[in-house]
């Protein structure tokens, strides 16, 4: 079953992110104005890398949380 979206949620962020050249695969370069700008910034690159992003219909999200131990 399809999620409903408001047209501000099916709206794609500002390009933030470049495609660098490297000799085994691909390298991503995001950016952003705080960490998790930048964490989706390099999302929204890998997708756009593996596909063209104007032909994706968003049906269904996910939220994705990260933890990390420094120690």
């Amino acid at each position: 079953m399809a999620e409903e979206f408001t047209a501000d949620e099916l709206k794609l962020a500002p390009c933030k992110y470049e495609y660098l050249d490297h000799t085994a695969d691909v390298q991503l370069h995001a950016w952003g104005q705080n960490l998790q700008e930048a964490f989706e910034q390099c999302g929204i690159a890998m997708f756009g890398y593996m596909t063209e992003l104007d032909s994706v219909e968003i049906k269904q999200s996910a939220e994705i949380e990260a933890e990390v131990s420094l120690g």
